[in-house]
């Protein structure tokens, strides 16, 4: 948020935090961990338009029979073409929307993302709805 604070208040947009108070405590590379939101959270940033609203939420999840940390991402912005879902997190891929909004990016940020959380045992996945924007989620296994 600190990162992106000039760039949020130039577009005029709502953040929002929904921070659960009692995270559950996990084993992680920080620094790491702090990319992959950037990653995120900065995508959001680029892709809201003015005066829309980003919704950073945490909490505790139990995800195929192990507990993790879910971290999530909301934006009302451009959305994610139907096309290019598949694509999304592989390296070099830039969505038509995406480069239209901001075209000096490589496409890799995402990617690193993805290979961050996977090292993590986590997993990263996107909600899409072209009307109301894209939810970006990934999680990191307590156990």
């Amino acid at each position: 948020v600190k990162n992106a604070a000039e760039k949020i208040k130039s577009k005029d947009l709502k953040l929002s935090l929904n921070l659960s108070k009692n995270l559950p405590l996990v084993f992680c590379d920080r620094e790491k961990i702090m990319k992959v939101l950037g990653a995120v959270a900065g995508n959001a940033v680029t892709c809201t338009p003015s005066g829309g609203e980003i919704i950073i939420a945490s909490g505790e999840k139990n995800i195929c029979g192990k507990n993790c940390l879910v971290v999530s991402v909301a934006d009302n912005g451009l959305g994610i073409r139907e096309e290019e879902r598949d694509d999304f997190f592989e390296k070099f891929f830039r969505g038509a929307e995406a480069k239209a909004v901001s075209p000096n990016g490589f496409g890799l940020s995402l990617y690193i993302a993805r290979e961050f959380i996977r090292a993590h045992n986590g997993d990263i996945w996107f909600e899409n709805n072209p009307e109301k924007g894209t939810t970006f989620y990934f999680t990191i296994p307590r156990d």
